[in-house]
């Protein structure tokens, strides 16, 4: 079956605008990651009690986990999408 000009590029725009979407997301993910790793390091560095520090991660962990839940959120959306458009043929 052969797809008519309109229905090519308009499928070439979707493509784009998913995988623009896609390294985005994975863009914000990367930076909250490092983000992590620094403050990991700046705790581990600090000079405070091992109690002090462990306080410190558990709660350092736990923002991250945070920030990274509305990332991973996305990324399985655009997954849906990409596979909804591999179904379709597109």
């Amino acid at each position: 079956m052969r797809r008519s000009l309109a229905s090519v590029i308009a499928t070439d725009k979707e493509d784009d605008h998913l995988l623009g979407e896609l390294q985005h997301t994975l863009a914000e993910l990367a930076d909250v990651e490092l983000r992590h790793k620094v403050e990991r390091e700046k705790i581990q560095a600090w000079p405070g009690s091992l109690a002090d520090q462990e306080r410190r991660f558990a709660e350092c962990d736990r923002r991250c986990r945070l920030a990274r839940e509305p990332f991973h959120h996305h990324l399985a959306k655009l997954q849906r999408q990409i596979l909804l458009q591999a179904s379709l043929g597109r």
